[in-house]
């Protein structure tokens, strides 16, 4: 009697396992289907989404390579034949690179800083990205207004873009390579305004809705 009574208790405690193992199921089933879900967001609601990320995925970023290039310019050895001139060779690979792939995996989206000068940086490069560049070029060494930009990629992505300026503290960096008649830590005191580069983020558009 004693037995069959252990091997009952032995069933039970099987059996409330197992609903325990089902209810657990049932409820990463359910997660799982509600981050599925498919939301109702309206196009203006999914670009306002795309604008503040994008804004602030760059905030983010610059100020980390802020940090990161504080003192990169005291290490800059003057040209020995030309005590005047600068050259400004910012540790993209090193520095650079690090942060924005970090980014780009902490986040789920793309975040790339583009350039003139940095030819063969980024072998996927879309087209759409190139005509940006040179079109916020174009605007800023006209002196027209160019601001932020939000358009689809497709289906699956939105791009945010934004220009660089020598207003921006990591405008160096962004020329990778430049010489100037100054040194680095005096340029800051002219006051004309050049093009350096823009921001560009892949955004996804999945994330985006989820965070809605």
């Amino acid at each position: 009697m004693y037995k069959i009574l252990v091997y009952l208790v032995m069933i039970g405690l099987a059996a409330c396992s197992a609903d325990s193992n089902k209810n657990v199921d049932r409820e990463k089933i359910r997660q799982e289907m509600k981050d599925r879900e498919i939301k109702r967001v309206s196009e203006p609601e999914l670009m306002d989404a795309a604008f503040r990320t994008g804004a602030d995925l760059v905030g983010m970023a610059e100020d980390i390579l802020s940090k990161k290039l504080e003192g990169f310019y005291d290490s800059i050895v003057s040209n020995t034949n030309n005590q005047d001139k600068w050259v400004i060779h910012p540790p993209v690979s090193q520095v650079i690179m690090p942060v924005l792939d970090s980014l780009s995996q902490l986040t789920g989206h793309s975040v790339a800083l583009f350039s003139l000068k940095l030819k063969g940086l980024y072998t996927d490069t879309l087209d759409v990205e190139k005509q940006l560049l040179e079109a916020y070029q174009y605007n800023i060494d006209n002196e027209l207004t160019s601001e932020d930009n939000v358009q689809r990629l497709g289906t699956d992505q939105l791009l945010f873009t934004r220009p660089v300026t020598s207003k921006s503290s990591i405008c160096f960096p962004a020329l990778v390579e430049e010489v100037f008649d100054k040194a680095p830590d005096t340029l800051g005191n002219d006051r004309s305004v050049y093009f350096c580069g823009m921001w560009s983020i892949r955004l996804s558009k999945r994330l985006l809705v989820r965070s809605l």
